[in-house]
């Protein structure tokens, strides 16, 4: 959503974001993320519309009542970037892939390594 603001928005809107997201109360933070829907709507079309699209998605966590224990890993992607920096460490000098289970051994190992 944020990637299709002007930049000197982004910072703004990043942090609106972020204070809706470790709102522990589904309601509240649906509210939030609502009221900066809506002030979108004004300036970007397009990040409104993505906010909206995946709105109840995001929630999750919060129906769940996991935020508390969840939140912080699922509101950034760093979990994510960093295992595929690792794992493109392990895989990187393999040129050739022989068949698709060649491939799996070797994420596999590689995510063994990484663990």
């Amino acid at each position: 959503m944020v990637s299709y603001l002007r930049e000197e928005e982004k910072e703004s809107y990043r942090g609106k974001l972020q204070r809706a997201y470790i709102e522990p109360e589904y309601e509240t933070a649906k509210r939030k993320l609502l009221e900066i829907r809506d002030e979108l709507r004004k300036i970007n079309r397009t990040a409104a519309n993505s906010l909206d699209e995946g709105l109840e998605e995001a929630l999750t966590i919060h129906r769940l009542c996991l935020v508390e224990i969840l939140g912080r890993s699922f509101t950034t992607t760093n979990l994510i970037e960093n295992l595929n920096s690792q794992l493109s460490k392990y895989i990187r000098k393999v040129n050739r892939w022989m068949i698709s289970e060649m491939k799996s051994r070797w994420v596999a190992v590689a995510f063994l390594e990484i663990e």
